[in-house]
C-alpha cells in the first residue's frame, strides 16, 4: 500500500454498519452511566430517608426530655403555690390525694403564665 492510498484511507468514512456499531457502543456505556447514577441516588434517598427518620426521634426525645425537666424544676420550685391550687380530690376517702388531670393541666396552665 502506497502512501497516498494508506491517506485517503485514514479520511474515508466508515461504513454505516461500522457508524451503527460505534453509536450502539457509546448508548450501552451512556445506559450504564446512567444506571449508575439512578443506583446512587436510590441509595441517597433511603440514607437520607434513614437519617430523617433517626434525627426526628432523637430531636424529640431531646425536647420531651428537656420539657419533662422544665416541668420538674418548675413544680420544685413553686411547690407552696402548687400545694394551694384546687387539684386535690379525697374521693371519699379522709387523706387527699392530688388528682393527676388537674395538677397536669394547673402546671401547664401555670408555666404558660410565666413565660
Amino acid at each position: 500500500m502506497n502512501i497516498i492510498a494508506w491517506a485517503k484511507q485514514l479520511y474515508k468514512l466508515p461504513s454505516v454498519e461500522a457508524m451503527m456499531t460505534s453509536e450502539l457502543e457509546e448508548a450501552r456505556r451512556d445506559l450504564l452511566i446512567a444506571e449508575t447514577a439512578a443506583d446512587y441516588a436510590e441509595s441517597a434517598v433511603i440514607y437520607n430517608r434513614q437519617r430523617i427518620e433517626r434525627l426526628t426521634a432523637s430531636l424529640t426525645a431531646a425536647i420531651a426530655h428537656d420539657k419533662a425537666v422544665s416541668r420538674y424544676e418548675y413544680v420544685k420550685e413553686h411547690f407552696d403555690e402548687i400545694y394551694q391550687l384546687p387539684i386535690w380530690t379525697n374521693d371519699g376517702n379522709p387523706d387527699y390525694r392530688i388528682d393527676s388531670d388537674k395538677f397536669d393541666a394547673a402546671i401547664d396552665a401555670a408555666m404558660k403564665q410565666g413565660e
